[in-house]
């Protein structure tokens, strides 16, 4: 699901707008994640959680509903406001970190391999998949769209002229 509503968003999220929103992307994205992260883990800490349990549920609270709350930037109408921009590049962060909050939960019982062995390998296969999506909507989709809009405007002309 999340994949999908990632992909639904890069729609309107060109490689060029994450440039523009670099900064929010990785500033105002992390401080957002971090802060609530540390007050609801220590909130989960006095409540007399094991600490390791306490930073993945802080984690997990601190991020939103990418689907909830990008619905309401939309019906608000403020996607390309400053406001509805950096809203969106916060999301985008906090479902990246998501990713990572599932291997860091999964972990939490696993002795065969450290955390970060297992973070590094998802960062891998994380960085293949975009690498592989970019080359498939490069290369593959690109020329499918193109010449579909090709026969398209080509019909479209033999039936006006007709």
């Amino acid at each position: 699901g999340v994949v999908f509503l990632l992909f639904d968003i890069g729609l309107h999220f060109s490689l060029g707008h994450i440039w523009n929103a670099r900064r929010d992307i990785l500033g105002l994205g992390p401080l957002q994640v971090i802060l609530c992260m540390v007050c609801l883990s220590l909130l989960a800490i006095w409540t007399g959680m094991p600490m390791d349990v306490a930073i993945v549920i802080g984690a997990a609270l601190a991020l939103s509903s990418t689907a909830v709350a990008f619905q309401a930037i939309n019906d608000l109408g403020v996607q390309r406001c400053p406001i509805g921009v950096s809203a969106t590049a916060v999301l985008i962060f906090q479902d990246i970190c998501a990713i990572f909050l599932l291997i860091m939960a999964s972990s939490l019982g696993a002795e065969e391999n450290s955390l970060g062995t297992q973070l590094a390998t998802a960062g891998v296969k994380a960085a293949l998949a975009f690498i592989a999506a970019l080359l498939l909507g490069r290369f593959v989709i690109g020329r499918y769209l193109n010449s579909s809009r090709k026969q398209r405007m080509k019909n479209r002309l033999l039936r006006w002229h007709y």
